[in-house]
């Protein structure tokens, strides 16, 4: 039964990956919107999102069929589990996703305000931690898994940033125009701060995975190479 079960892990895997695929590419599909004002391509994103609703109820099901039929313990039984919490992250980072895709505006109804550097810093740290996460998944990396989660003071130190800007500027100007733009930004920077929450996640879930150690609401620190 073991030989069984260890394809049907690798099946499980296969799966996890592709929907990890699917989301990366529609983040930063999302993002080319918004930057770019394309809005077809925020409507491509936005009807997208079903196809990685479908891979994550079947993903989900799948996990569910294995531990049903072959009661798995220990290692595999934590990669199963991985699986499953990593799967409902992705689908998270999705509609995050579908989130950015919508604030994507034309030209001509778009705001007069600056892109602020604090967004391009979190969608560049968005999209590295969660190609990271998944990364040490790949690699069972664990050490690469805690880089991630070490990333998450700076995240949240620019997104507070942000706020904070987007505050100021909307204490500043009554100008529709301006105020739409500001808070399109904040709902952005919101939605790219959560993305980092969820890879975060992923890269604790890839942890507990190797080491059987929950480390949620720990501090972490990297060990030497």
């Amino acid at each position: 039964m073991s030989m069984f079960l260890h394809k049907e892990i690798e099946l499980l895997q296969r799966m996890m990956l592709d929907l990890g695929g699917r989301v990366e590419e529609a983040v930063r599909r999302a993002i080319h919107a918004l930057e770019t004002r394309d809005t077809a391509l925020a409507r491509r994103v936005e009807a997208e999102d079903a196809e990685v609703d479908a891979e994550e109820v079947a993903l989900e099901e799948e996990c569910l069929k294995v531990l049903a039929l072959h009661q798995p313990v220990a290692v595999d039984l934590r990669v199963i589990v991985s699986i499953l919490k990593i799967n409902n992250d992705l689908e998270r980072i999705g509609d995050f996703a579908v989130a950015i895709a919508r604030c994507a505006r034309p030209a001509e109804q778009a705001g007069a305000l600056p892109w602020p550097e604090q967004l391009t810093a979190l969608t560049t740290r968005a999209t590295r931690m969660t190609g990271g996460a998944l990364d040490a998944f790949v690699r069972f990396d664990g050490r690469a898994a805690r880089v991630v989660c070490l990333g998450e003071e700076d995240y949240k130190a620019a997104f507070n940033t942000l706020r904070a800007n987007v505050a100021q500027t909307l204490r500043e100007t009554r100008e529709a125009g301006v105020v739409d733009a500001a808070l399109d930004q904040l709902a952005v920077g919101r939605s790219l701060q959560r993305i980092c929450g969820h890879a975060v996640n992923i890269a604790e879930d890839v942890i507990y995975m190797l080491d059987g150690v929950v480390v949620r609401h720990k501090p972490l620190e990297v060990q030497p190479l």
